[in-house]
């Protein structure tokens, strides 16, 4: 199990515009679904969408700026139950 992953392209100034973004996928009886997400700042995650099939979750990370702030900081922590994929 990853329990973080940063990467820092920039050193932190004020100018940074941080993010972070916590999410769990689970199984169910009808497949791997998104559990919990949780955000704060310009970080989200569109619907789940599923191309091969219930089991296999698939999720687009969104950073509306781009980083055209310099120095951004994203901060993205995945929690993947047994069986969830």
């Amino acid at each position: 199990m990853l329990d973080s992953l940063t990467t820092s392209v920039a050193p932190i100034t004020a100018d940074t515009w941080p993010a972070d973004i916590t999410l769990q996928l689970s199984h169910s009886k009808h497949g791997t679904r998104l559990s919990r997400c949780e955000h704060r700042g310009p970080l989200y995650v569109q619907k789940p969408f599923y191309p091969e099939g219930p089991d296999h979750a698939h999720l687009y990370l969104l950073h509306p700026p781009a980083g055209i702030v310099s120095g951004d900081t994203l901060t993205i922590k995945v929690d993947v139950e047994p069986n969830a994929a």
